[in-house]
């Protein structure tokens, strides 16, 4: 089936897309760095990737504001690992282990049916969800890190990483550090 597209603009946009993960991106960035010309056909691209399910564009949330902004920059997460690793083999890109990380944990929130930003306080935050109208911060790290400072803004948060588990309680608020794989 066509959907009036291009392959070869579909594989300059999702080679650039990969190359940049898991950085924050503009619609711009990417346009320049696939060599396309303009912002709003890699925009059109990326939607098309939503609607079929292969891609989840996380817009920013000011929490100061208590609004997501669609102008700044997002972060771009595949749904699917092996869609992902089919994709850097056919673009001749290299899969990243980090990146795998947060695609897996952000299709997992989304399997939850959770609204799903990313914010910067300090820090980027890879993930910022509300639960019961409270906001929950998730940072996922692809080594063994439990450096939970970036978190410290919300009231409960997760630090998703390769094999630590620890809970810590600092006054009122709590922070689960968990592995992925019981994430």
């Amino acid at each position: 089936m066509r959907i009036g597209k291009s392959e070869r603009i579909f594989l300059q946009t999702v080679s650039s897309l990969i190359r940049k993960q898991p950085s924050v991106l503009s619609w711009d960035s990417l346009a320049k760095d696939a060599e396309i010309k303009s912002h709003l056909t890699i925009s059109s691209y990326i939607e098309t990737l939503e609607s079929m399910f292969v891609l989840k564009t996380n817009y920013f949330y000011d929490i100061d504001k208590k609004r997501f902004n669609p102008n700044k920059n997002k972060k771009i997460h595949f749904l699917d690992n092996y869609v992902y690793k089919i994709l850097c083999r056919k673009t001749k890109n290299e899969p990243k282990k980090e990146i795998l990380f947060e695609d897996n944990i952000c299709f997992n929130l989304i399997k939850q049916n959770l609204e799903l930003f990313y914010t910067n306080y300090k820090n980027e935050i890879d993930f910022l969800t509300f639960v019961d109208g409270e906001n929950i911060g998730i940072e996922v790290k692809s080594g063994k890190s439990n450096e939970y400072s970036s978190l410290i803004r919300f009231k409960k948060g997760f630090l998703v990483n390769e094999s630590e588990f620890e809970i810590k309680e600092i006054r009122d608020k709590k922070y689960c550090i968990i592995p992925i794989h019981w994430f």
